[in-house]
């Protein structure tokens, strides 16, 4: 049996539209501009919840996360058919069951915040290089260079022991020194169980 301990989280922003912004084509980005108005909208209350403890955004972007991922309103949300305020809905029942203010929605029109994210964005690309995605984990704060990586990527989660033991040995793995890149693109389709 693996042994838990407590493990404390900082919660950061990643924007993929900041990520991977200028290198479509115009039709392209044009294609995608009610995602990226969607992405950037969530993000913007994500950064106003910062600024009341990194514990309300982990539990806020843990709201999110059940009713994008495992409720499955992903597709609604950013497929074809997305409605155009769906995203302003999942932000305010997530808001509620994080127990936050629902004032906090009012930061989805406020372009104020969208330096926080790319600042954030330019941190964790700054720590990997920019050939990556999200998640992106650092591992040793105090050498973020050294051990950040873009992964791991999990198409199921991991509970109890089976987490710790995964979490022991990413946080080996990452921590060797000279790996740059371990990927494989094949996987299943996610599990929430």
């Amino acid at each position: 049996m693996a042994e838990q301990r407590p493990l404390e989280v900082t919660w950061r922003l990643i924007s993929l539209a900041v990520l991977n912004g200028g290198t479509d084509s115009e039709p392209a980005r044009t294609a995608y501009q009610p995602m990226i108005r969607t992405g950037t909208e969530i993000m913007r209350v994500l950064a106003a919840t910062r600024e009341l403890g990194n514990a309300q955004l982990g539990e806020l972007y843990t709201c999110l996360g059940i009713r994008i991922h495992d409720k499955g309103r992903g597709s609604e949300l950013f497929g074809p058919d997305a409605t155009e305020d769906l995203h302003l809905e999942l932000l305010s029942e997530s808001l509620v069951a994080a127990g936050l203010p629902a004032e906090l929605l009012e930061a989805s029109g406020n372009p104020a915040y969208d330096a926080s994210v790319r600042s954030e964005t330019t941190e964790a690309l700054a720590r990997t290089g920019d050939d990556v995605g999200t998640p992106i984990i650092t591992f040793d704060p105090d050498n973020p260079e050294q051990t950040s990586f873009f992964g791991p990527v999990l198409n199921r989660i991991p509970r109890g022991d089976e987490a710790v033991e995964l979490f022991d040995l990413v946080g080996k793995l990452v921590t060797t020194p000279g790996l740059s890149e371990i990927k494989r693109s094949l996987r299943g389709a996610p599990e929430f169980g």
